[in-house]
């Protein structure tokens, strides 16, 4: 995701449409009071109130209009990121089933353990075990690891995505939560293991924000920025 995709309005901007709110109430409060109580003022000054007044109320629809449109932008921006990412995790899917019964073992629900995936991606020792460091992959685990990672790079931009609100959450949520939910729960085990094992403690969390987000939003460290 680049920067040129990011549709968000920034605080400065905010800042200016809180000023001109303020602006206009306060010009239309005056001309109320000129108009009822009949105040005489020079020509000159009433036209700069109406003018001012008027460009207030213009400056304000323009804005409005942008905020549509980019609103507009993010909800086709979210679209076509839905369709990248759906392609993406098939891709990641479809080569793993080349060297592994990856669908049914995604599908059972459960997480899948530290020694499973060791004994998946690495060669045993002499004793026959696995996970004993300094870890040999073989080449088919060198593949196995680098789509698994492949998944959760997805998952962590998403979760970038809808962080930094420049995605529509609504229709991401739509087409993800329950991927997202899914693959969280197979992948929690082995998440833990590389923020320990490999000292990443930043390791796909806002994967897991958006998981706990969207199975419990009253119940999250992060929010959503403006």
């Amino acid at each position: 995701m680049t920067k040129e995709t990011e549709f968000k309005i920034n605080k400065f901007g905010k800042c200016l449409i809180a000023c001109l709110v303020y602006s206009s109430i306060i010009a239309v409060v005056v001309m109320a009071y000129l108009v009822y109580d009949d105040v005489t003022i020079p020509m000159k000054d009433k036209y700069m109130i109406y003018v001012t007044s008027f460009m207030t109320l213009g400056i304000l629809i323009a804005y409005r209009q942008i905020v549509n449109n980019n609103d507009f932008q993010k909800r086709q921006f979210s679209m076509s990121e839905t369709s990248k990412l759906l392609k993406n995790n098939k891709f990641h899917r479809d080569e793993l089933n080349k060297i592994i019964d990856y669908s049914n073992l995604s599908q059972k629900r459960e997480p899948i353990s530290v020694e499973e995936i060791h004994k998946l991606i690495c060669i045993s020792d002499e004793k026959g075990n696995y996970g004993n460091k300094p870890y040999q992959m073989s080449e088919d685990g060198k593949k196995i690891r680098s789509h698994m990672t492949g998944l959760l790079n997805n998952f962590e931009q998403l979760g970038i995505g809808i962080l930094h609100n420049t995605l529509d959450e609504d229709i991401m949520k739509d087409g993800f939560d329950a991927i997202i939910d899914d693959n969280y729960t197979f992948y929690s085990s082995y998440i833990k293991h590389i923020r320990s094992d490999e000292n990443k403690s930043d390791f796909a969390e806002n994967f897991e924000w958006l998981q706990k987000r969207w199975n419990d939003s009253s119940s999250h460290n992060k929010t959503v920025r403006d």
